[in-house]
């Protein structure tokens, strides 16, 4: 969250300010900073029940699924933020010589939103968590 607040404060929002300040993104930031505090209490009650010697089972199945949307959503924010810079290709001879186009966390932001993107498929971890959660929850 750290990053994503930074990169905002950096971005230009095209009328003389930064997104930082855009009510859209403010809203959007807020919102992620509340998922962000419950997964935050759910991982507290999975580290409890474990420390009681109790299985937290569909709760870490849970957070596991949480918090690979939370990464995915931080990672979309941060390509919205970088816009058009986050789909300039890292072409070493352009990078030598003129060095990178964009903020920094524009490219990263894109892997990072892509690797998580991959993950929520159909074959993924995440949703063979989301299988393991729902059949746990339904007996």
């Amino acid at each position: 969250m750290l990053r994503l607040r930074r990169a905002l404060q950096e971005a230009p929002d095209g009328q003389g300010g930064c997104l930082a300040d855009a009510a859209d993104f403010k809203r959007e930031a807020a919102a992620l900073e509340v998922r962000l505090a419950g997964l935050q209490a759910l991982e507290a009650r999975c580290a409890a029940e474990r420390s009681a010697g109790r299985n937290p089972g569909a709760k870490a199945q849970m957070l596991e699924v949480r918090s690979a949307e939370l990464c995915l959503a931080v990672m979309e924010m941060l390509v919205e933020a970088a816009g058009y810079y986050a789909l300039a290709s890292a072409d070493s001879l352009l990078l030598h010589n003129e060095g990178p186009v964009g903020p920094p966390y524009a490219l990263p932001a894109l892997q990072g939103m892509l690797a998580a993107q991959a993950e929520f498929g159909p074959d993924s971890a995440i949703d063979a968590a989301r299988r393991r959660l729902v059949a746990e929850l339904l007996g």
